[in-house]
């Protein structure tokens, strides 16, 4: 038991004389008498925080990082003497009674390398160093190790190496950039820093977001620079060559090292070449490589281009972004036993977005860009599906046992209806999925290597942005093909073609191209021949030299203008197709949806493209506003999404408890309009959909069937989002309760320290506020018409606050909740308040999971069954009913046998 009057002097840290580390130059050396003194003190029951406080130290946190050191130089002790009584040739059993230790534990330390294992602080205190090299101060908050991959106890003891170097740590408060509100930031500063000068520079404050570490700290890499191989390696196949029948694919020689897939037979990647460029595309081995070159690369430019112009430029602006977008490196040991960094980097933060097995996540849901274009009774069928799926979720949901957790996702539910009503998607066709497409002109121009699929039956291929059924081709899996099958084996994710296949969608290459894979049987799906308009049709006739004054006015791809443009084309052909237009005007619309689309990657004349194709005499044919103007989108489907101004409204709206529909109150909001010289009304922008309750009112004059399906499932939509805002106001929310938060004190602290920690999210969230601060004065400098304009300023901040976050990769963090803390706020030990903002940052699946009735998985619900039957009976496999309705695959089976009922 603790005796309030007993105490143990230990001097105090980092001094020498009566401290039990002792004196001289290592503060640490003898981490032994610590760790036999803590030892002490734990056998007499103090707690951790009592010996803490006994041994003079400040902090608990401080006490463990010494600990955590202490501990890494006593094991470092223990191994050097067990590898020094082995030299002498004692036996592992005669070690373990010197050292007073079992064998097996002699064998660990004999087995461990004393020069590497008892290093990871100091690795970690190295690596912090290193990086004072390129930055001037290091955030080092709450999540900086989960950043790094280390344990917070070997953060703090990295730390702590350095404080005894001179290194202090200081914080500072950094503005948030929604709110007036301040951040505090924990940051590491070199030895003689003052506190003004950290204040009045934070701006040079950086997170550790270029070293990584895949053993827990014991070595750490940084962002290296890429390797360039030679060019004498890679032979280029050019359009002349037959290059442009496998565009954009980087074929590998099998065995070498430094090009080596790993696990993956496929993945999309970026390689350097001398020169300082480097090519991009879809990497797969080839047994086809002639001898001399270890890369074959496929390209649609003539022979005629030097290399420098087929090659890309490596990105010198960002030394972490050479390839304009983040890659992920590897290593590989070369022939000289060697650790070497590899040529190939694999696109993605982390390696895992776009190798085998990633693509096949991708949303399945059917946009209304193909399904409008089906058979209406397929259209309706998949509609239908959608909105059963939604009622069972509402079933689900207000199966819920706690109140909070009920009653919020009956709001979010509600507010995720609102906005499916505007993207009125489908569900998906049973085993339909996404897959890359890879060349294989061996198969024949109606076959497709497909092995998530059954040898002879037949598929469609679906690619997005989707012009229309012309481009839809009909396919008959062959996976007996040997030369697809030994390129990609069983793939999960990718599909081999040939290239005339991928001609008819709209002009699909092979540098990471995906496509809808799904098959026919038993589903009501239509497609036809390519149109005569676009045979033969080269979206490269538009290309643009460097010379052009409109070649740097092009959008880079995947921009936002790109996104947009491909948003109007598209809209405009799905009108036009809803409309009976000619073969003719689609080929039209179709070649400038086709130049839109490689815009981004070739710098094509998209502007002469338009007046060729004569896209604004289709745009007056075939799209009218609203109320009756022209130009803008034609029919409810292209109409949906578009933006009408409305008076400024309350941020957060109340909900009509009769109606379930939000209620808004304009805020009277005002600024200057230096324009018109006045004070005007602020505005807003909100889509059609959400404008009008009805969406009928949203469908063009002449109307059709189709318009009239999707309006019908809006509303339903719309109607099921109501009623579940609806029920969530009947929600009683019990008060807490005392007796409980007493019993589970230390749970529902722990819970609030969570809370606070993911608050301030991540060091690069942190870091992402700094840059935005520093964006937010330049913008203000350029625009001051902004400091009066408080409705654009809010709509400028919300931008500049995701660019800054894409910047730095900030992502924010996720509250682990323990099954006794689970038990506290299953007790209402946890008022409202703190739930709701555990909600915001706990995993919202795994609480939903943990709050439903624990028969749930057994025991399904009458909305369930309906849906489970409707889903079986269309053909999905009992796999995709147990995933879509969140149950077990021996429960779907169950059911479908008879035995419940």
């Amino acid at each position: 038991m603790y005796n309030e009057n007993y105490l143990e002097h230990y001097g105090t840290p980092r001094h020498s004389g009566r401290y039990p580390w002792g004196s001289g130059k290592d503060p640490y050396q003898h981490g032994a008498a610590f760790l036999g003194s803590v030892q002490r003190l734990k056998a007499k029951g103090l707690t951790e925080k009592q010996i803490a406080t006994a041994m003079g130290y400040e902090s608990t946190g401080v006490f463990r990082a010494h600990k955590e050191i202490a501990l890494e130089e006593d094991r470092g002790n223990r191994i050097s003497q067990a590898v020094k009584l082995r030299e002498k040739g004692l036996s592992p059993t005669a070690i373990g009674k010197r050292m007073g230790l079992n064998e097996s534990s002699v064998r660990s330390l004999l087995a461990a390398n004393s020069k590497t294992t008892i290093n990871k602080s100091a690795a970690t205190a190295n690596m912090l160093k290193e990086q004072f090299k390129t930055k001037k101060y290091i955030d080092i908050g709450d999540g900086s190790e989960n950043v790094l991959n280390v344990s917070k106890e070997m953060m703090s003891a990295a730390i702590e190496r350095l404080k005894v170097e001179g290194y202090d740590v200081m914080y500072v408060k950094v503005k948030q950039a929604t709110t007036n509100h301040a951040t505090s930031v924990k940051v590491l500063v070199p030895p003689g820093t003052k506190y003004k000068d950290l204040a009045n520079n934070q701006s040079e404050i950086k997170p550790i977001q270029d070293v990584y570490t895949n053993d827990a700290g014991l070595t750490w890499r940084t962002i290296e620079t890429p390797v360039q191989i030679k060019r004498s390696r890679v032979l280029i196949k050019h359009k002349e060559e037959g290059g442009t029948d496998k565009d954009g694919l980087i074929e590998l020689r099998r065995g070498v090292p430094d090009l080596d897939l790993g696990k993956n037979n496929y993945a999309q990647v970026r390689i350097a070449v001398e020169g300082n460029k480097y090519m991009k595309g879809m990497a797969v081995y080839s047994d086809d490589i002639p001898k001399g070159y270890d890369v074959i690369y496929n390209t649609n430019k003539s022979i005629k281009k030097s290399d420098d112009d087929i090659y890309k430029d490596l990105y010198d602006k960002d030394p972490n972004e050479p390839f304009s977008s983040i890659v992920c490196q590897s290593h590989y040991k070369g022939p000289d036993g060697k650790e070497h960094l590899s040529a190939l980097n694999i696109v993605g933060d982390d390696g895992s977005e776009h190798i085998a097995g990633a693509w096949r996540k991708w949303d399945k849901n059917l946009p209304t860009q193909f399904l409008a274009k089906q058979p209406r009774e397929t259209a309706k069928k998949q509609l239908q599906l959608d909105l059963d799926q939604r009622k069972a979720a509402l079933e689900e949901i207000n199966a819920i046992t706690n109140p909070v957790i009920r009653k919020k996702e009956l709001e979010d539910f509600g507010d995720e209806c609102d906005s499916a009503a505007n993207e009125m998607k489908g569900a998906a066709f049973p085993r339909q999925q996404t897959h890359v497409l890879i060349p294989c002109n061996s198969l024949k121009e109606n076959e497709i290597y497909a092995p998530n699929y059954r040898n002879g039956e037949e598929v469609i291929l679906v690619r997005f942005p989707h012009e229309g059924i012309f481009e839809i081709p009909r396919l008959i899996v062959n996976n007996k093909n040997k030369e697809a099958k030994n390129m990609l084996g069983q793939a999960p994710d990718a599909v081999a073609i040939n290239h005339k296949v991928a001609a008819i969608l709209s002009g699909a290459d092979f540098d990471g191209d995906t496509a809808m894979v799904i098959p026919t049987k038993n589903q009501n799906l239509i497609n036809k021949s390519p149109l005569e308009g676009l045979k033969d049709f080269d979206t490269g006739m538009y290309e643009l030299s460097k010379s052009d004054p409109k070649f740097n006015r092009t959008w880079k791809k995947g921009s936002e203008t790109e996104h947009k443009q491909m948003g109007i084309i598209s809209n405009l052909i799905t009108d036009m197709t809803i409309q009976g237009a000619s073969d003719d005007e689609l080929a039209r619309a179709t070649r400038h949806a086709m130049v839109i689309i490689d815009t981004g990657k070739h710098h094509l004349d998209y502007w002469q493209s338009e007046r060729d194709n004569n896209i604004p005499e289709l745009i007056r044919k075939y799209q009218k506003k609203v109320d009756g103007g022209a130009g803008g989108a034609g029919t409810l489907l292209s109409r949906a999404k578009g933006e009408k101004r409305i008076p400024e409204r309350a941020v957060y709206a109340p909900i009509d408890p009769k109606t379930g529909k939000r209620m808004y109150r304009p805020t009277g909001g005002t600024h200057w309009d230096a324009t018109k010289k006045k004070m005007v009304p602020n505005e807003e922008k909100i889509t059609n959909m959400a404008y009008y309750d009805d969406a009928r009112s949203l469908i063009s004059t002449n109307g059709s069937l189709i318009e009239e399906i999707y309006a019908a499932h809006a509303n339903a939509l719309k109607a099921l989002g109501n009623e579940a805002r609806k029920q969530s106001m009947a929600v009683e929310i019990p008060k807490i309760n005392k007796a409980a938060k007493d019993y589970y004190a230390n749970e529902y602290q722990s819970l609030k320290d969570k809370v606070r920690v993911a608050k301030t999210n991540s060091p690069l969230e942190r870091q992402a506020q700094i840059i935005f601060n520093e964006y937010w004065k330049t913008k203000l400098i350029d625009n001051p018409s902004l400091i009066s304009d408080k409705s654009k300023q809010k709509k400028e901040r919300a931008k500049l606050i995701r660019v800054a976050r894409s910047r730095v990769g900030a992502k924010s963090q996720t509250i682990n909740i323990t099954e006794k803390e689970w038990d506290a706020i299953q007790a209402n030990a946890v008022g409202s308040t703190l739930l709701k903002d555990i909600l915001r940052f706990a995993d919202a699946d795994e609480l939903k999971k943990r709050a439903m009735p624990k028969d749930w998985d057994v025991k399904i619900s009458s909305a369930q069954k309906s849906r489970l039957k409707a889903m079986y009976d269309r053909g999905y496999t009992q796999a995709e009913i147990a995933d879509a309705l969140n149950i077990s695959v021996s429960t779907v089976n169950k059911y479908i046998s008879g035995d419940k009922e």
